[in-house]
């Protein structure tokens, strides 16, 4: 800039680079809210995966639980049909025990099941933790470059705001006002002519 001699096409060119910048300090938050949008959701998905492995462990708890109550059940009627005296009380025993081991094979095959599911939950759940943790140096890093940006951006604005100043001050308090009454009504208060128009 030649602040010596300011032109209304040097201000036209300032006033280009001030918008420009301004939709880039716009833009570059948006950026990184989205970047980091995408680590909460790998975040997001590695706790649900954890949430699912401690149901599957749980109903596995559950289920074993069960087992050994029936176990406990089953093998009190057992030692119920040692001592008992007729044969309606014997078969009603024997159908007792019968039902609760039907019922642990059942309970053992939801545990085996359950365990399937642990498995499962275990491993997407490492494919998840590995997923979130890739996701966060990615994503730390992308940010990291997009605040540096954004910095320089600052920095590049507040310089060309300076230039702006002077080149208004430079080109007198009529060129001044004028220009400020043009900024109340849009969004710059200079335009640069291309190809014979306005830009």
């Amino acid at each position: 800039m030649d602040a010596s001699n300011p032109s209304l096409s040097q201000l036209a060119e300032t006033e280009a680079a001030i918008l420009s910048l301004e939709r880039e300090r716009t833009r570059l938050p948006q950026v990184i809210a989205a970047a980091e949008a995408r680590a909460a959701a790998a975040s997001d998905f590695a706790a649900q995966a954890r949430a699912r492995l401690e149901s599957a462990e749980k109903d596995r708890r559950a289920r074993e639980a069960e087992a050994q109550d029936l176990g406990s059940k089953r093998s009190k009627f057992q030692a119920q049909s040692a001592v008992v005296k007729t044969n309606k009380e014997y078969t009603t025993l024997l159908h007792e025990i019968e039902t609760h081991s039907k019922r642990i094979a059942e309970v053992e095959d939801a545990i085996l099941v359950a365990m399937e599911g642990i498995e499962s939950a275990t491993e997407e759940l490492g494919h998840a933790e590995a997923a979130a943790k890739q996701s966060d140096r990615e994503v730390k890093k992308e940010t990291d470059e997009l605040r540096e940006q954004l910095a320089e951006v600052e920095r590049r604005l507040a310089q060309h705001r300076e230039e702006r100043t002077a080149l208004l001050v430079g080109l007198g308090p009529k060129v001044e006002a004028l220009y400020s009454r043009a900024l109340k009504t849009r969004a710059n208060g200079i335009a640069r002519i291309e190809h014979g128009g306005c830009s």
